[in-house]
């Protein structure tokens, strides 16, 4: 695992956004992300960025307030899944870092990231239960 120090998280940026085009590196990064002004129409109908996030009372709008009042609901601990645009310290599976910078997403910060090699886990298992299978036929 790999931590920045302050001085560093952006100009850890093009080197992971580089790294990561060639295909050099592989694992999960703790970054801050966002969606260019001038692509956000291109994501509104679905947010990309989902996390899980406190909503406040005072941040919920009159209307669900009461829609939860009549069909007889409660605002459970205002713990929701919330899409956004936007996201800080987010940590995120190198493909789908991958498809975010290609669609346009743009990288601020890169907090830390947790490096990889990519390789077959457990491929004694699937030779143990394809050769368990082969016998069996």
């Amino acid at each position: 695992m790999v931590h920045y120090e302050e001085a560093f998280k952006e100009k850890a940026v093009p080197v992971l956004v580089k790294r990561q085009k060639e295909g050099k590196w592989f694992g999960f990064a703790e970054e801050d992300i966002e969606i260019p002004e001038s692509l956000r129409p291109k994501f509104e109908e679905m947010c990309p960025f989902f996390y899980s996030k406190r909503v406040p009372e005072e941040a919920v709008p009159e209307h669900m307030k009461q829609y939860l009042a009549r069909t007889g609901r409660t605002r459970g601990d205002g713990k929701k899944l919330v899409g956004a645009l936007s996201a800080e310290q987010m940590l995120v599976y190198a493909p789908l870092l991958r498809w975010y910078v290609d669609h346009g997403a743009e990288i601020k910060k890169v907090h830390r990231t947790i490096d990889y090699q990519p390789a077959k886990s457990l491929a004694w298992f699937v030779e143990q239960v394809t050769d368990a299978r082969r016998t069996g036929d």
